[in-house]
C-alpha cells in the first residue's frame, strides 16, 4: 500500500497544500454491530504554510473549537437505531 501511494505521489507530482490536526475519539461496534465504527473529530486546526513536519508553525482553528465532526462507517447499512438518532 505504501509503495502504491509513493508511486502515485511521484507520478502525479503531488505536493502538500495544507496540514490538518485534530483529536479523535473512535468507537467500534459491539458483537451486535461489529461492522460499525463511529468517530468524533474535535479541535480541528490547520495551516497552509510551513508544510513539513519539522518546521515550526502555528495551526489555526478553521471551525469553532467546541464543534466536532461525527463520522459513521458501516460495512453494510446503518442500523435503524443510528438512523433515528442522527435524524434528531
Amino acid at each position: 500500500m505504501a509503495s502504491e501511494v509513493t508511486y502515485l505521489v511521484k507520478a502525479a507530482r503531488l505536493r502538500p497544500t495544507c496540514v490538518v490536526s485534530y483529536r479523535r475519539r473512535a468507537f467500534a461496534g459491539s458483537r451486535m454491530e461489529s461492522g460499525m465504527r463511529l468517530t468524533f473529530d474535535m479541535q480541528l486546526q490547520g495551516r497552509i504554510t510551513a508544510l513539513t513536519v519539522n518546521e515550526p508553525a502555528h495551526n489555526h482553528y478553521f471551525m469553532p473549537p467546541d464543534w466536532l465532526i461525527m463520522e459513521v462507517k458501516v460495512n453494510d447499512r446503518i442500523p435503524d437505531w443510528m438512523t433515528a438518532l442522527i435524524a434528531k
